[in-house]
């Protein structure tokens, strides 16, 4: 998780990207809206992940 978080979290608009995205995650819960959540959650795992394989396969440079 460690390397993950260094690698992810290396790009400012990474960070900026993800705190909106934890934002929107929390804002759907308070208001109870599960769908808007979940959508919310789905998105912000596929970027995450397709992020993640970028920087596999280019080490790290995207």
């Amino acid at each position: 998780m460690e390397r993950y978080e260094r690698l992810y979290m290396s790009d400012d608009s990474d960070v900026v990207r993800s705190a909106a995205h934890h934002a929107r995650i929390i804002a759907a819960l308070r208001s109870a809206d599960i769908e808007a959540a979940a959508v919310a959650l789905g998105e912000n795992w596929t970027y995450g992940f397709e992020r993640l394989l970028l920087m596999n396969f280019d080490g790290g440079q995207s």
